[in-house]
């Protein structure tokens, strides 16, 4: 992956099956400039048997910056809690990277599947651009998506889903400046008016 990199003048992330110094399977995303791994994430939300492989990470999902460009990297499922995506949006990343294998679940006619419209959701309630890269086609007995999609911080596909079987290869303009202004109007910051200590509000009981 180095090697590809750096012959392409790309950054890169993808995904690998790691053995930790532990001795433990992790599944894990890097990335790649150049020759360097510069980041390595240990997905920490297992998806059904993944729990029967693999050991699950404990680190939050790093942000690196790279030529000015502050890029997270996360997995799959871990798309599904929005407190972890809120993670490298409140350290600064203005792209999240995600590898990700969505199986194909019915759904009604004409929608997207929900997978797609979570990481829409993320990306707007995080003002950050998020770009799936999902698997396509038939594979061990399993139907994928194909939803990769890039999604801009708005919620708004830039480029994707086209949800099918086939390969394919997106590609869009992302002014990732764009990612660090949280304001949605001239009085709203979306980071700003968090909330994170209000008060539990408590069942009220019949007296």
């Amino acid at each position: 992956m180095g090697g590809l990199a750096e012959g392409l003048g790309i950054t890169l992330v993808g995904g690998i099956c790691e053995r930790g110094d532990d001795g433990l399977l992790y599944n894990t995303a890097v990335i790649v400039a150049g020759p360097r791994v510069l980041a390595a994430y240990r997905k920490v939300h297992l998806w059904d048997a993944e729990k029967l492989v693999f050991a699950a990470g404990s680190q939050p999902p790093p942000v690196v910056e790279i030529d000015g460009a502050r890029l997270a990297v996360m997995i799959c499922y871990d798309l599904e809690f929005p407190e972890w995506v809120r993670l490298p949006a409140l350290a600064g990343a203005q792209l999240l990277c995600a590898p990700t294998n969505w199986p194909r679940f019915p759904r009604p006619d004409g929608e997207r599947p929900m997978e797609v419209v979570r990481v829409q959701a993320a990306a707007a309630v995080n003002r950050m651009f998020i770009a799936a890269c999902d698997r396509a086609g038939h594979e061990r007995g399993v139907d994928w998506v194909g939803g990769s999609a890039i999604i801009d911080p708005d919620g708004w596909p830039l480029a994707g889903p086209v949800p099918g079987d086939q390969e394919r290869t997106l590609m869009a303009v992302c002014d990732l400046g764009v990612a660090s202004d949280k304001r949605i109007s001239e009085r709203n910051d979306v980071m700003e008016d968090r909330r994170p200590r209000s008060p539990v509000v408590r069942e009220a009981t019949s007296a």
